[in-house]
């Protein structure tokens, strides 16, 4: 695991930790951190590596997850 595809991990595991405090925004603005540097990651290697997914996945449904109960409540 490179240090790069960690990176894009701490974030995305941050944002979804930070669904419970949606009305903060901090969610949305983690999940796009992860996501660049997910796709920085991909660049840089030319693959997706084990962690850039693992990183890009939450990093996509965070959003909405923290949007649904901003919309709804």
């Amino acid at each position: 695991m490179s240090s790069g595809n960690a990176r894009a991990l701490v974030p995305a595991l941050l944002g979804v930790a930070a669904v419970v405090v949606f009305w903060t925004g901090l969610p949305v603005v983690l999940a796009v951190g992860a996501a660049v540097l997910a796709r920085f990651s991909r660049v840089r290697t030319g693959r997706w590596g084990p962690c850039a997914v693992t990183a890009a996945a939450p990093a996509a449904v965070t959003p909405a997850s923290a949007g649904w109960p901003a919309l709804a409540g």
